[in-house]
This record gives C-alpha cells, sequence and structure tokens, in this order.
C-alpha cells in the first residue's frame, strides 16, 4: 500500500523525518517495506484492516507522537431520510447499505490537482466520478461505487444471486454467478458483484449525467468467500475482507459526494438512503492494569495506560484503582478481549522501550527421540556430501507416481492433482528438477528426508526415507558414493544388482546390510525424464534405525612402512568382487590391512564368460617392518586360496 507524505499532511502535521516515521510504523506492527520518492510502502497483515488508508496511517502516527489528527473536511449536508428505495433481503451479509443520487453531473476527466494526487496514490485516472470514489476509498479506507442511474429500472436489491445469472464486469469479464454470491440488483438482474466490482451495464461513462452513490458494510466472510470462488481480487475486496467500520459508511458518502460535487458539478440530493436492522455501537471492555503490566514486564501506571488509549481514540472510564473500561470505536474490529487492548499498549509503549529479561530455561528430563537423533545425524552428512536439502508435498496425482500400485487415496481431497500420497520420494524430487531446469539450473545435487506411504498387502505402511537426486555433471559412481558413505556408518553395504521399472535396466543397484534390502541406487528409466541422465537413490532410514550406527573401533596408525603385492586371476562373468572379498575374509592375517581393485578385464580373447580381475594386496606390520619373504608367504597363501576356488583351467 503507497502513503505520499504529502497527502498524510491533509490529516496530520508531524515535524519529523521520513525515516523516524517508517521506523515508528515498523515497530508498531506496520511493516515499512521502503520509502521512495516521498512515498511509504507498508506491508500490512490481515488484523490491521484499520490501517489500509491514508488517514488509518494517520491515526496511528497520531498515537505514536501523541500528535492530534487535523479536522475532517466538512460536508455540507446530513439526514438518514431514505430518498432512493432499497431492499437489503440478506442484514446478516450486508449490515449497512447506504445511498445517495446525484444529478446534472459532467463527466470528464479529473482536475489536475486530483491527478496529481491519484498518481502519488498509484491510482489510474478514469473520469472525475469514478476516480472521486477510488480517491475517498484510499484517503480513509471506505469503498463506495457509482452506478449510472439511468441504468437502474426500478429499487435497488441487494441479494443472492439466482441459479443461470451472469454479469458482464467492468473490466468486461463475464462472470457466471452461483446463489452463494451477494450482488447489488436491480429487478432486471445483477448490476455489481457487491463489494468486489461493479457491472459494466451500470458503470460510468461520458454520457451519464446522473448517478446513484453507493456505500455499504459487507460482511468481510462473505466477500472473501465470494472473492476467492471468483479469483477476483481488487482494492475494494481487500479493505471489506479485513473488517470496515460500519458507522464510516455515511461520513464517505458525503465526503464523496462534496468532492463529486466539486469536480463534476451537478447537485447532490440532501436525502440519502440508509438501510440497516440496528444500530453499529461502540465496544467497551474491561481491562486489569495489572494483567498489562505482567504481561509486557513493565510497571506503568493507570494514567499511562489511559493516555495510551486516548492517543489511539478510544474513550476510558476508571473503574477503580486496579480496572479501567476502554471503549473501542467500531473501526477497530480487530480488538475483540482484553488481550488485544494489552497488545495495544504495547505496540504504542513500544516493543523496543520493554525491557528484556533472561528467558527462564529447565532441561526436560526426557531425552531426544533415537529416531529423530539418528535423522538428523543423516541429513548432516547428506549437508557435508555438498548435497542440497529439498522440500517437496507429500501429496501426488496418481499420473505422477509412474509404474507405483496400491497407491493410498486422500480422502475428500481438493483436486486430482493432490489426491494420493507418495510412495516414493522421486516424483517429487523430479519435480524440483524440472522447475530447476525451467530457470536454467542444470545441476542438481540434492536430498529430501520424508514419508511415504504405500499398501501392501491391504495393510498401510509409513516409512522415513532419504532421496538422494543427481543431474548434471555426475554419474552412476557418484550417486553409488553418496549411498556408499551414509550406508557405511551402519554396516558393510553389499550390492547387487536390482529390477525396477523405474531404473534404467542396466544401471540400477540394491543395497543390503546383513541381507537387510536397505536402499537402491540407479539411473532413473529414460522413458520417465525424457532421456535425460538422472540418477537416484532412495535410502529407507525406518530399516536403518532397527540396525542402528556400527560400532568404530579406532586403531593406532602403524609407525612402520607398507609393501603391495599385485595378482591377476581369471574369474568366471558371474563371480562378483563381494566373492573375491568373502573369500579372503576367511583367511585371517595379521598383516593384510587392504585389498583393493585395480582394474577389471573383459576381451573376446578371454570368452564371454570370463573376465579377468587385478587385485592389490596391500600388507603392513602394526610391530615391525615386514621382510621381503613374510610378505611373499602371506600373499602366496592368499594367492593360493584365490587360485583353488575362482581360476577356471581353459
Amino acid at each position: 500500500m503507497k502513503i505520499p507524505f504529502a497527502l498524510l499532511k491533509k490529516w496530520i502535521f508531524l515535524e519529523k523525518t521520513e525515516l523516524e516515521i517508517a521506523d515508528s510504523l515498523t515497530r508498531a506492527g506496520l511493516e515499512v517495506d521502503s520509502v521512495d520518492n516521498n512515498i511509504l510502502n507498508i506491508s500490512l497483515t490481515p488484523n490491521l484492516g484499520h490501517a489500509m488508508s491514508v488517514l488509518g496511517v494517520a491515526r496511528e502516527l497520531s498515537a505514536l507522537f501523541n500528535q492530534p489528527l487535523l479536522p475532517f473536511p466538512a460536508t455540507p449536508f446530513r439526514t438518514n431520510k431514505e430518498s432512493f428505495a432499497a431492499l437489503v433481503m440478506d442484514p446478516i451479509s450486508c449490515p449497512r447499505y447506504t445511498a445517495r443520487v446525484l444529478e446534472n453531473l459532467k463527466i470528464a476527466p479529473s482536475p489536475p490537482w486530483l491527478l496529481a494526487e491519484l498518481v502519488l496514490l498509484g491510482i489510474h485516472p478514469i473520469n472525475n466520478v469514478v476516480d472521486v470514489t477510488n480517491y475517498v476509498m484510499q484517503m480513509i479506507g471506505q469503498p463506495l461505487h457509482a452506478f449510472n442511474l439511468s441504468s437502474i429500472t426500478s429499487k435497488i436489491i441487494v441479494r443472492y444471486a439466482q441459479k443461470g445469472e451472469s454479469l458482464i464486469l467492468l473490466d468486461d469479464r463475464t462472470l457466471d454467478l452461483d446463489e452463494e454470491m451477494l450482488v447489488i440488483a436491480d429487478e432486471k438482474g445483477p448490476l455489481a458483484l457487491a463489494g468486489i466490482m461493479g457491472g459494466k451495464i451500470s458503470g460510468v461513462t461520458s454520457l451519464t449525467t446522473s448517478i446513484l452513490l453507493e456505500s455499504a458494510y459487507f460482511c468481510p466472510r462473505q466477500i472473501r468467500k465470494t472473492s476467492k470462488k471468483t479469483a477476483i481480487v481488487t482494492e475494494s475486496s481487500k479493505r471489506f475482507e479485513r473488517g470496515l467500520d460500519p458507522n464510516l459508511c455515511l461520513i464517505a458518502l458525503d465526503y464523496a459526494a462534496s468532492l463529486i460535487q466539486s469536480v463534476a458539478g451537478g447537485t447532490a440530493s440532501s436525502f440519502v438512503t440508509d438501510c440497516f436492522k440496528e444500530p453499529f455501537p461502540a465496544k467497551t471492555f474491561v481491562v486489569r492494569i495489572a494483567r498489562i503490566n505482567k504481561i509486557m514486564g513493565v510497571s506503568l501506571a493507570s494514567g499511562e495506560i489511559s493516555s495510551i488509549y486516548e492517543r489511539l481514540g478510544f474513550t476510558v472510564y476508571e473503574v477503580n484503582d486496579t480496572t479501567l473500561q476502554v471503549q473501542v470505536p467500531t473501526r477497530r474490529v480487530d480488538i475483540t478481549s482484553e488481550i488485544d487492548l494489552v497488545k495495544e499498549v504495547a505496540r504504542i509503549y513500544g516493543f523496543n522501550n520493554i525491557p528484556r529479561g533472561k528467558l527462564p530455561f529447565r532441561l526436560s528430563s526426557i531425552g531426544q527421540s533415537p529416531f529423530y537423533t539418528l535423522t538428523q545425524e543423516i541429513r548432516e552428512q547428506a549437508l557435508c556430501l555438498g548435497l542440497q536439502e529439498l522440500l517437496t508435498c507429500d501429496l501426488l496425482s496418481p499420473s505422477e507416481c509412474g509404474y507405483s500400485k496400491n497407491l493410498i487415496k486422500v480422502i475428500n481431497s481438493n483436486s486430482q492433482e493432490q489426491s494420493v500420497l507418495r510412495p516414493s520420494l522421486l516424483p517429487g524430487l523430479l519435480k524440483c528438477l524440472r522447475y530447476n531446469m525451467a530457470h536454467q539450473e542444470l545441476d542438481l545435487c540434492g536430498f529430501e528426508i520424508g514419508r511415504v506411504h504405500y499398501q501392501v498387502d491391504n495393510n498401510l505402511v509409513e516409512e522415513e526415507k532419504l532421496g538422494i537426486i543427481l543431474h548434471g555433471d555426475k554419474d552412476f559412481y557418484d550417486i553409488k558414493g553418496l549411498v556408499f558413505n551414509i550406508l557405511s556408518k551402519f554396516g558393510e553395504p553389499v550390492f547387487i544388482e536390482s529390477d525396477l521399472t523405474d531404473f534404467h535396466p542396466f544401471q540400477q543397484l540394491q543395497a543390503s546390510i546383513n541381507q537387510e534390502v536397505i536402499a537402491f541406487i540407479g539411473q532413473i528409466h529414460p522413458k520417465i525424464t525424457d532421456n535425460l541422465a538422472v540418477f537416484f537413490a532412495e535410502i529407507n532410514i525406518s530399516l536403518l534405525a532397527t540396525l542402528g550406527l556400527k560400532k568404530i573401533i579406532y586403531k593406532p596408525l602403524s609407525l612402520y612402512p607398507s609393501t603391495t603385492r599385485d595378482l591377476t586371476i581369471t574369474l568366471k562373468e558371474a563371480t562378483t568382487l563381494n566373492d573375491v572379498l568373502n573369500c579372503l575374509k576367511t583367511l585371517s592375517s595379521d598383516v593384510l590391512e587392504k585389498v583393493s581393485v585395480v582394474n577389471i578385464y573383459r576381451h573376446q580373447s578371454l570368452g564371454d564368460s570370463l573376465k579377468n580381475m587385478s587385485l592389490r594386496f596391500l600388507f603392513r606390520s602394526p610391530y615391525k617392518t615386514l621382510s621381503f619373504e613374510e610378505a611373499e608367504k602371506e600373499f602366496a597363501r592368499f594367492k593360493r586360496a584365490l587360485e583353488q576356488l575362482y581360476v577356471t583351467k581353459n
């Protein structure tokens, strides 16, 4: 919302700098985003509807700086006698409806002074009458609407739309109405969508000579519901949604009529239509002084608190030494209880003036959940491995779940796009990847920790999983290395081939610890990723929690040199590296420190069913320097074992 300093001066005189004003408003809860070209750009929370105008901000400044407001511009007329018939069929949705007729108008561009102030407010000028209604709304906060009087064939009827009715709005959109939408109508049909936007048929044009000027109070819930259903948000609907002052309707009507007469000539009727079921009295609350001081942590006297309320425009009656009775104007719809009045004292007193005491802290006797601690450790490890944490929605459409079956449907879902619970973290991470690629971010190394849900034999299963996705300058071995690093804290992971439909048939593995399948890794099937090389892994954290962290035993580094031996043996194609390592583990040795693969060689000269595997043995004694003979003896022992088990004779 734009608040020009030049227009603030119409309501209050302040000898303060722009930065002082901006800082004070921010401290009072009106977030000032910026100060540009003598204009305050303010963000308001929904409870601050009373400040959605220049006058509303001026009232805040009046209370903050204890500076009185300037007098409201005088208007020459006021009466409650009806002159134009109106029927409000639902006084709950429209508690008050006021209107006045203005005749013999000359529709033309607004005068220079009004155009200049509209530009400051960021309003696009239309014509002098419409410009005044927009100007008054921005200045004092009450939306108004001008109907072309010649387009109204009977009395005004405030009612709900009927089935099959439609309305062409001022922006030329045709809106199909339903029975839950409140409209302003005559006997022929709807003229405007109440509180949101007028209709084209009753709009003010250059040929208009007489208007019906409307100033009403609509139920915030009704306007919010219609605005959401129609996806139409206007400056008027924003104000009605937050709640307005029903006693401002006549004031705004008189103010606008006076301005229209000054810019468009004509005559304003001295009679007004004012429909309401019952008056709108000010609200009265009892507030305890001790309660205010306890919550704020200060010691304010009764007089200081009363002064703050009076600066806000409230009326204060002292009940006794400990209690005040505060009458709150109807414009403050956000105040509904004693605690709201405590907040008002804190705002105006200044949160920065409230002393900061030491917060009481007491350790709980209940320790952290082991599962939560484990999840946090895995998250920290993933971050340390260079992965970025991603968060995606756990509701998907069935089409996004790929080949997954046994999906769990959401009861009464809002849309088909969020109708099932995710059976895997993959669909959400793929959506994140596509979003990044659409914004020219081609490299993605991310992870997500979240719950997945699926059915097994009609039983609902919920598991915590870690998903990892890689794209860009990465390959299969990168994601395998990441999974190995994470799983190695829980045991010795064993990788074997898998057969999952979501993965590339020749680039996928499953990882097991203690013969329990913990993770799946691989390249996502090209049909799913449009032939992009995307690598994905999913680790079952719920299963890892049952294993527990592997006990790490630290040994001192040996002070003695190592020696290596290389061995190349011919193996059957079906023999895996795990088979070789398991064989070596059966031969205990005090000096074998490490066995690693140097190379695996396949060639037609060996045959289709054979391969050569080159291994490197590293020997080292923790007590002495190994002699050549000792190293050779150990190496020969391992060589004989491997030859007996795996060497294939031609």
